[in-house]
């Protein structure tokens, strides 16, 4: 009934299935969207396979955390003869709310410390409070990617960095990340009111008028949300915690995300590396208590920050960068307005690239965005000695 091919006609078959191919994935790669570098669209599409076999999304029933390790692979730390001018070690924050929420594990962080100051023995220096980016459920402050970001800021801003590996939702849903970073706001009130730890020793060169804090994407509506129960106090279980004590003295805040889908660019389909999908997961593993879905709730507005009755008055100054082709783009523009009108000064900036773009270092957009931030940082005098190169 059937009839063997001929090797020929085999081959041919097979050629011809491999020049589709390769015509199929030259089109998407060099053709299709031209604009986006093609490497982006590898990372995507690696991505999408990751999230797939890993079980990031849908549900999140069959999500496997050992499957996303990778992303948060730590990047080797350097001594105080690294070449990039930036010494890195991992210290150990306690946890500051351990009778409250029955968590008792310190808050792993990484610090960047810039060796290229060290000249200036008498100078003090800001210090940046930064939280990275993974939609809340993946990555880590000591990963690849951002260890590289943070050691760019340190090092060109000369300031000291705290990159913080936030507890992960879904298995630590909010607000467990914010409170291990208000755990390390706390850490630095307690230092400068007088109580040291083994691993305060830096905070003696930090000049506490300028401490910043900041993030990307996640990590960027981390720190907002922080700022927000600084300035406020916010109430866990029975305790009420009183307003910071310690004001920030500026945001940086790197395509952060709103709790709202109603905005234009959310409807955006020529997005790469965050998609809808990507976002309605993420939602649902960070907040998983209806209770907080509740205007009414005194949680809300740490993770709904355009929020009419709480107010965005007296929050620090920010610099705010978006990308444009980014569903959380109109997000990032929104949140600035918002500010402005509440009085708060506000630089904002767009790109014409992609989510996530400050740790893709092969983007122009990536230096572009970099030494504009050093730019704005230096215009605020919030940089350390630049004399002490």
């Amino acid at each position: 009934m059937f009839r063997w091919v001929s090797k020929r006609s085999f081959m041919k078959g097979l050629l011809a299935v491999i020049v589709a191919v390769f015509a199929v994935v030259l089109f998407e790669l060099y053709i299709h969207d031209a604009h986006i570098d093609y490497r982006v669209k590898v990372a995507h599409y690696f991505m999408r396979a990751v999230f797939f076999f890993c079980g990031a999304g849908g549900d999140g029933k069959n999500f496997n955390r050992k499957c996303l390790s990778f992303l948060a692979y730590p990047a080797p730390l350097t001594g105080l003869d690294s070449s990039d001018g930036v010494h890195t070690r991992d210290i150990y924050i306690p946890f500051r709310m351990q009778n409250e929420t029955g968590w008792n594990e310190p808050v792993l962080s990484r610090l960047f410390v810039p060796t290229n100051n060290r000249s200036c023995n008498d100078d003090k220096i800001p210090l940046l409070i930064y939280s990275h980016g993974g939609g809340f459920a993946i990555g880590s402050g000591r990963a690849v990617q951002h260890d590289l970001l943070a050691r760019d800021l340190s090092s060109k801003a000369h300031m000291y960095v705290l990159s913080i590996d936030y507890r992960l939702a879904p298995e630590h849903p909010f607000p467990s990340a914010i409170l291990d970073i208000y755990s390390v706001y706390m850490w630095l009130v307690d230092y400068k009111n007088g109580k040291k730890t083994s691993d305060s020793d830096f905070l003696s060169k930090v000049d506490f008028n300028k401490i910043l804090i900041g993030g990307d994407s996640a990590g960027a509506s981390l720190s907002i949300a922080t700022t927000l129960a600084v300035r406020d106090g916010f109430k866990i279980e029975n305790t009420t915690l009183p307003p910071g004590s310690l004001p920030f003295k500026y945001q940086l805040l790197f395509y952060p995300a709103l709790a709202s889908n109603d905005t234009e660019s959310r409807k955006l389909t020529n997005t790469y590396l965050l998609t809808s999908e990507d976002i309605d997961f993420f939602g649902r593993s960070y907040i998983k208590e209806e209770k907080y879905l509740d205007p009414d709730h005194h949680h809300h507005h740490l993770y709904n920050f355009v929020n009419k009755r709480i107010g965005l008055k007296g929050l620090p100054s920010a610099l705010i960068l978006t990308a444009e082709y980014d569903l959380l783009h109109d997000d990032g523009q929104i949140y600035a307005d918002e500010l402005k009108k509440a009085g708060v000064d506000v630089e904002y900036k767009s790109y014409k690239t992609i989510h996530g773009f400050l740790t893709f270092f092969m983007l122009p957009e990536c230096s572009l965005a970099k030494n504009y931030t050093i730019e704005v940082l230096k215009n605020r005098n919030l940089v350390g000695n630049l004399g002490c190169q």
